[in-house]
């Protein structure tokens, strides 16, 4: 039985629109062959500027599409992440590459600011952010997607990070209550059924105030102000900090339990007083059966 290979990749440059299949056709099957393929095909989808005189009509020219995303290099085609990035992000930012390799006037590079090959820069209203220049911004797919999702980013990434943050904070709830073992774990359970079922409630009038039309420009002011934050010095230390510990999830999980005990540690000392924490399982379990009777 003979092996098909299949990619989807987006149609169009709408956030939701349709897709379009390509089938590897090629003879060899070796990963090397199979990558540069899915490379060429991802790659074509980014805008190619190989003349100066192109590179300043789009560079002030007013479209639909705010924020761009511009990679200057003496590069045939852009780097693999560089196309995966801007497929993720499709209807979002539009992505350029600008193959400078044969270009010999650097006048309008210097215009724009470009000072060395490959240089990554984030053109928006506001201004243009020259992306490497700051703490935790690497040259990877994994680095630039979180700085591009903090300066761009969907209800959906907002939803899943504040997901996160709830959960963070009613996990805690494990360390802060104090007495038998089976207490923490009830109380555990307790808080993250409350605090989540707080977080959706409160996302449902939000995503329905988001629906409304006339709001466009106070989703655009929101984005705007949003941006300013996140060039920042202390946004880029942000960054820095969450891809680190994303990227090594044992030592993320290392410091939040080593926080945990601190906090339980403190709590001891501050509830010395209390009886209760004594208690072991069957004393609690007890209590609680005479308290529900």
């Amino acid at each position: 039985m003979k092996s098909t290979l299949i990619m989807s990749v987006p149609q169009t440059n709408a956030s939701k629109g349709k897709v379009m299949l390509k089938e590897y056709n090629g003879r060899r099957i070796e990963t090397e062959h199979i990558f540069k393929w899915m490379t060429a095909h991802v790659a074509s989808r980014i805008k190619t500027i190989r003349f100066s005189e192109q590179l300043m009509d789009d560079w002030y020219q007013m479209e639909k599409q705010p924020v761009k995303m511009f990679l200057f290099a003496r590069l045939l085609q852009p780097p693999a992440f560089f196309s995966a990035l801007s497929i993720k992000f499709t209807g979002r930012i539009e992505f350029i590459f600008i193959d400078v390799r044969n270009w010999d006037n650097t006048t309008c590079l210097e215009e724009i600011g470009v000072q060395q090959m490959p240089s990554y820069i984030l053109k928006t209203p506001e201004g243009i952010y020259r992306y490497g220049n700051s703490t935790g911004e690497f040259i990877s797919l994994h680095a630039m997607d979180a700085f591009l999702r903090s300066v761009q980013p969907e209800v959906n990434d907002l939803f899943i990070l504040s997901l996160v943050m709830v959960n963070l904070m009613a996990w805690m709830d494990l360390f802060i209550t104090q007495g038998a073992t089976i207490k923490r774990f009830v109380v555990l359970i307790s808080t993250l059924g409350t605090y989540n079922s707080l977080l959706i409630i409160s996302w449902l009038p939000i995503l329905g105030f988001l629906q409304l039309p006339y709001l466009d420009n106070f989703y655009e002011y929101s984005l705007k102000l949003l941006r300013y934050a996140d060039t920042t010095t202390i946004a880029s230390w942000v960054r820095a900090d969450w891809t680190f510990y994303s990227s090594h999830p044992a030592l993320f999980l290392s410091t939040y339990l080593a926080h945990g005990l601190l906090i339980d540690y403190f709590e001891k000392k501050r509830r010395c007083s209390n009886e209760d924490q004594n208690a072991n399982n069957l004393e609690w379990l007890s209590s609680l059966w005479d308290w529900y009777t």
